[in-house]
């Protein structure tokens, strides 16, 4: 469980730093992770996106596949986000 979500947090942080050099380079944040090249799963685990994307924000999101045991297995982590602002969510989490 530890493990996947693990996972699921690098595929964030490297989202995020796509999500930066996107902007650089078009001067706005990119609305789905496929704008990015990025997949849109994380191993059989994670699904990720992106919310609430606008020119200066946006927020990634990490969830429990459904039929992956892991959002039965991590009742305590439903999502995990990370912002533009390198704000982290749930920061216990993130922090375990």
């Amino acid at each position: 469980v530890r493990s996947n979500r693990s996972d699921a947090k690098i595929a964030l942080t490297e989202m995020a730093n796509l999500q930066e050099k996107f902007y650089s380079e078009f001067g706005i944040y990119a609305t789905t992770p496929a704008e990015m090249n990025f997949p849109d799963e994380v191993g059989d685990h994670y699904d990720v996106a992106v919310r609430n994307a606008t020119a200066t924000a946006y927020t990634l999101a990490a969830v429990p596949r459904a039929d992956s045991g892991q959002e039965r297995d991590d009742l305590d982590c439903p999502e995990l986000t990370l912002n533009n602002l390198g704000v982290r969510e749930p920061a216990a989490c993130w922090g375990r």
